[in-house]
């Protein structure tokens, strides 16, 4: 392997050889940086839509992420140099060659720039295998007697000691003596099974030697997939690497879903040279849609802007030939001068599909909810009663309104009253399902008694034995108990999520926790599968994608009669492609499904309702002190932190339980974070070792959805069955999480809470293990300290970016607009100034809150509207226009 090289032409540094196991040189901590770890994102479940679910159930390959970490390592090159590199390295032993492009930060530090190149070392030396025995636990008594061997034996001499024919030398091995048979099936069970990694590379080394740059975060899991599966994909590396440019190629030719590198990803590995010029001019106008999409939220762009549209590094050959390979291959519709992602495409349709779907129900089977018993629940508030009613006639109902204005009232008061009335009914089916036994079961006795001895001995064993009936009556009862009922509250978020189960008194759900229950569900059984009604509050928060794979799910698989969405429109709409539901809202307004509730029924917040409404208006709002709406002046970027300093000495944020700081931008919610933290913690967020630093009385949330381990105190007897039930509610198999830590917890993304106790305790073993007592102000919890911050992404909360707070809201706000940008525009300020229920602060610049304001939104360009609009409704009979 090379030394260290220059490239002139990027002033990029290529330092190739392998990094030096830790521990062997002196004085090197291991240093590991969390702040630039790759986030997951609740695993595969956040990608993955229904058809995508049911095929990762049937088997098909599921490229799953992993997390990685930024960290410090040692490489030495060829000449014997060693370099501290930090970066990402998927693979750390000293056998694998690596090669990667950094830059130099200083001294000998070297910062990677990408990820690596792998080779298996084809020439290790006998240290090297010895390591790598040792490494997969082989006993060291058996290594030194097989490196001795190694030595005197010149049968295990007949060929080069290295990981192809390590297996073949250990066989050899084995045929030494009675003694070296038995420990060469032991090392042989421990290489196969537990050094799956070198076997695999083995099998597939172009997919070694590129899988770490087209697709860091799943290079691993897809290295370690089944032998035929890893030798297709290293195949397709090696013979035809653009299709790992397309996902849906992969998925409809391969098999394997989520593969699909990026553009940048093959001019890192230089592998568009192999492309050919139709698949080459097809990639750079894809990912042009790609990003154009995922940048200004549009589900389709138009055909002539990709006509116009240049590549300062590439000339289109064909352009009409490249859109057409997309089209061919099921990567775009094009319709109407509109060119589409196909998923996009197919989600908006679906979703369209599923609303037709749910008015055919309703044409065939009406579920009208009695709303005698509502009279006089909503008092004067004319919004709210049509609200009740539209909830109790139509199967669909588009909700929107400002905090305040009752939207989960309604939906609480409704629901148990349509509650009531199906525990009613199903009582009295029950009634007349017995009173229809007994007649049948006297009718039957009747019979017997009628029927020849010859008769009756003839018709035994046909019927059903009273004990079995006995069996399957139960057996149907607690399934019964088991389901969550008709009635499905859900939110984008579990913080939403939980505001929306304490105000209605019924138990709520993410809308990832029944899509994570529906992969993971046995047998024909599923706990959501008697859901007649779908609520989902915060719905400008929800995307396209996660609704149609949620609704479809509940319309195959569940009774599902009635949709309810609540939300504001005039909040933001999700950060993912498409607009939701403001198309949901808009297009069902002409026929009288959507309302709009308007009236502010908060008293302490009926300023910040109509600065609100100046705000959508694109107007500036009224600041006054005495009515809790201040704005605080900052006049230049670099004061923020005195600002808020300021407002922390003066009590304006006195209290971080009921206060909540939001910003714009991520650096500032870091400014804010280390000021509240020496304020509130007397510590900062971050150690000497650049890594986040909690301790008791921070303020911290979770930025993904993660089982946690709880703590369970030794001298209690855990109760496997409840810890099978919780794991089978939260998509795990049953048993596979309590084996390894007792019990567990769901965390779900955006929950915030307050370290109250930070302890270690020391197992029998010597093993001391580090929990942090979290406090949401209703529960305490005792949580693994490494398992939340690493699988949750634990974080410091007081500053959250107005992205991650939308769904949530406390007493006291304070909105920090920070430098003018296109990007900010008055839904941001709007959404972050309706977070505060008694009072908000502003703070900003003299023109930062003028220019934000009067910045209008990017108009996103989506299918769902046009797609709903050709609905049409007459005398509850439905015609879908195609």
């Amino acid at each position: 392997m090379a030394g260290p090289s220059k490239r002139s032409w990027n002033s990029l540094t290529v330092l190739s050889g392998f990094i030096v196991p830790k521990g062997e040189l002196a004085n090197t901590p291991d240093v590991a940086d969390d702040s630039g770890s790759d986030d997951d994102e609740d695993g595969d479940m956040q990608w993955l839509d229904m058809n995508e679910i049911d095929d990762a159930n049937a088997g098909v390959s599921v490229a799953a992420p992993k997390r990685l970490c930024n960290q410090l390592v040692h490489v030495r090159d060829k000449f014997g140099r060693v370099h501290r590199v930090k970066g990402r390295f998927p693979l750390q032993d000293p056998w694998w060659d690596l090669s990667v492009e950094c830059r130099k930060s200083g001294g000998n530090m070297y910062l990677t720039t990408g990820y690596p190149e792998y080779r298996l070392n084809k020439n290790p030396s006998k240290d090297l295998i010895l390591l790598f025995l040792k490494k997969y636990d082989v006993h060291p008594q058996h290594i030194e007697a097989f490196h001795n061997a190694l030595q005197r034996e010149p049968s295990l001499q007949e060929q080069p000691l290295n990981f192809e024919n390590l297996c073949d030398i250990v066989e050899q091995y084995g045929k030494l003596n009675e003694t070296t048979e038995a420990v060469s099936k032991q090392m042989l069970s421990l290489i196969n099974f537990t050094g799956r990694e070198e076997s695999q590379a083995l099998l597939a080394p172009t997919w070694l030697r590129f899988g770490p740059k087209l697709l860091p975060k799943r290079f691993y899991g897809l290295l370690l997939s089944k032998e035929e599966r890893l030798k297709v994909l290293d195949t397709v590396t090696a013979q035809e690497p653009w299709k790992l440019g397309f996902g849906p190629i992969m998925y409809w030719e391969h098999r394997f879903i989520g593969c699909e590198a990026t553009l940048d990803a093959f001019k890192h590995c230089n592998l568009l040279e192999r492309f050919p010029p139709a698949e080459k001019d097809a990639i750079y106008i894809y990912d042009f849609i790609k990003s154009k999409c995922r940048r200004e939220g549009h589900t389709f762009v138009y055909e002539k802007a990709l006509h116009r549209r240049t590549f300062g590094d590439h000339n289109i050959v064909d352009r009409v030939k490249a859109l057409q390979f997309l089209v061919d291959n099921k990567i775009t519709v094009q319709l109407e001068g509109k060119v589409s992602l196909k998923r996009y495409y197919d989600y908006e349709n679906n979703i369209k599909g599923g609303i037709g779907e749910l008015l055919e129900k309703d044409k065939i089977s009406k579920w009208m909810i009695d709303s005698d018993d509502l009279q006089g629940v909503f008092g004067e508030d004319e919004d709210q009663k049509r609200a009740a009613e539209f909830i109790c006639k139509n199967p669909v109902t588009v909700m929107s309104g400002k905090g305040g204005c009752g939207k989960t009232y309604v939906v609480s008061k409704v629901f148990k009253v349509a509650h009531r009335q199906i525990l009613e009914e199903e009582a009295a089916a029950e009634r007349e399902e017995e009173r229809c036994l007994n007649e049948t079961d006297s009718l039957s006795r009747l019979e017997d008694m009628e029927n020849s001895q010859e008769d009756q001995e003839g018709a035994g064993g046909e019927g059903i034995p009273e004990g079995s009936q006995a069996t399957v009556s139960r057996s149907g009862k607690y399934e019964k108990e088991d389901s969550i009922g008709a009635i499905l509250l859900t939110a984008p978020t579990g913080k939403a999520a939980h505001l929306l189960g304490k105000r209605t008194g019924l138990k709520a759900f993410t809308l990832h926790q029944v899509i994570w229950s529906y992969r993971n569900r046995k047998g024909d059984g599923w706990k959501f599968g008697d859901v007649r009604a779908l609520v989902v509050d915060e719905s400008s928060l929800v995307s396209v994608q996660t609704f149609s794979t949620l609704f479809g799910i509940l319309l195959k698989h569940s009774c599902l009669q009635k949709l309810v969405l609540l939300g504001d429109v005039e909040q933001l709409p999700s950060i993912e492609p498409g607009n939701f539901l403001t198309d949901m809202y808009h297009s069902l307004a002409p026929i009288g499904w959507s309302i709009k509730l308007r009236t502010n029924h908060r008293s302490e917040s009926k300023l910040i309702v109509d600065n609100a409404t100046l705000i959508s208006q694109q107007r500036l709002p009224e600041f006054d002190q005495e009515r809790h709406f201040h704005e605080v002046r900052v006049d230049r970027e670099d004061m923020l932190s005195s600002v808020v300093t300021r407002l922390l000495q003066n009590g304006r944020a006195n209290d971080h339980k009921t206060s909540q700081f939001v910003a714009f931008r991520r650096k500032d919610c870091n400014i804010i974070n280390e000021v509240c933290c020496k304020h509130y913690s007397q510590h900062c967020i971050k150690n000497a070792k650049n890594r986040s630093w909690f301790q008791v009385g921070d303020k911290v949330c979770c930025t993904k959805n993660a089982n946690i381990s709880l703590y369970v105190d030794p001298s209690v007897t855990p109760q496997p069955e409840k810890e099978e039930e919780k794991d089978k509610e939260e998509g795990k198999e049953k048993g596979q999480k309590s084996k390894k830590s007792g019990n567990d917890v769901r965390l779900c993304n955006g929950e915030i809470f307050f370290v109250v106790e930070d302890t270690t305790h020391i197992s029998e073993k010597g093993k001391s293990r580090r929990w942090l007592t979290l406090d949401d102000l209703e529960r305490q919890i005792k949580v693994d300290y490494h398992e939340v911050k690493s699988k949750g992404g634990l974080k410091h909360a007081w500053a959250r970016t107005i992205h991650t707070y939308q769904g949530s809201e406390s007493d006291t706000v304070l909105y920090v607009v920070g430098t003018p940008t296109r990007h900010q525009n008055w839904q941001h300020v709007y959404t972050a100034v309706t977070r505060g229920k008694k009072e908000v602060y502003v703070v900003t610049s003299p023109g930062a809150l003028s220019t934000s304001v009067q910045t209008l939104p990017i108009f996103r360009n989506t299918h769902l509207r046009n797609f709903l609009v050709n609905v049409k409704i007459s005398s509850y009979s439905v015609w879908f226009l195609c």
